[in-house]
């Protein structure tokens, strides 16, 4: 197993979203649940990938698409 937990379903959502630059408040209308749901998830993210913001967050993903080794 590699050093990142694995990213669900619902995560990588969201992770797709952010990368588009969406605000939580677009992703929500996006994907039918609630701002603070977003928000649930994307402290879930930040914690799986060991990053602190929203860029962190895409770059960290960019990186591992290239790998493709982190979807569950």
């Amino acid at each position: 197993m590699n050093e990142f937990e694995k990213i669900t379903s619902s995560e990588l959502i969201i992770l797709e979203l952010l990368k588009k630059g969406f605000s939580n408040e677009r992703i929500s209308g996006e994907t039918g649940i609630t701002v603070n749901t977003v928000k649930f998830h994307l402290k879930k993210i930040y914690k799986k990938l060991k990053v602190f913001n929203r860029v962190q967050a895409i770059n960290k993903f960019n990186e591992l698409t290239k790998q493709k080794r982190f979807i569950k």
